[in-house]
């Protein structure tokens, strides 16, 4: 069993594959897909990637045993690298001053709405006075 990687206009494919021979001709069967990334990978984009490659090989656990699963993941990790804590602290920081700046900027926005409600109200108070 082995990983084949195929690569197409945007995307590096991994997939599982068996070989056997049958009346003398070497046979390669498609096990499973273990998923995509972008070329280059983002640093979230591995990050979901791996997990779903470890999803994938804990379901074929019947097909594969662990020293070929060490094997297929220590070829993949050679195409796509894992993920690092370096990597992962960042991209954590990264998300988190986005979601910063969108809760700011939804605060903001209610904050102005709500002096327009004030402004109604008096100007609806006035004129009825």
């Amino acid at each position: 069993m082995f990983a084949r990687f195929r690569h197409t206009k945007r995307r590096l494919q991994v997939s599982l594959v068996e070989t056997r021979r049958v009346d003398g001709r070497v046979l390669h069967e498609h096990i499973a897909s273990l998923g995509s990334v972008e070329t280059p990978p983002s640093v979230d984009e591995r990050m979901t990637f791996w997990a779903r490659v470890h999803e994938r090989l804990a379901k074929l656990s019947n097909r594969v045993d662990a020293a070929t699963q060490a094997k297929l993941l220590g070829d993949i990790h050679a195409r796509i690298p894992m993920v690092t804590l370096e990597e992962q602290r960042s991209l954590k920081l990264v998300n988190a001053e986005g979601h910063e700046r969108f809760w700011t900027g939804l605060h903001g926005m209610h904050e102005a709405q709500d002096d327009a409600h004030k402004k109604l109200l008096a100007t609806a108070q006035c004129s009825r006075d």
